[in-house]
């Protein structure tokens, strides 16, 4: 069974984005906008 649509990056690069991984990090509700750091971070 094939599941590389749901691949998030190409070839493990972070700075290269699939459709899926620009949807999920930047549409709406994306990670990008509703992330918070952990305050044991901070």
């Amino acid at each position: 069974m094939d599941v590389g649509y749901l691949d998030m990056v190409d070839d493990f690069d972070a700075n290269s984005l699939t459709p899926w991984g620009r949807r999920i990090f930047d549409g709406a509700d994306g990670i990008r906008e509703t992330a918070k750091k952990a305050t044991i971070y901070g």
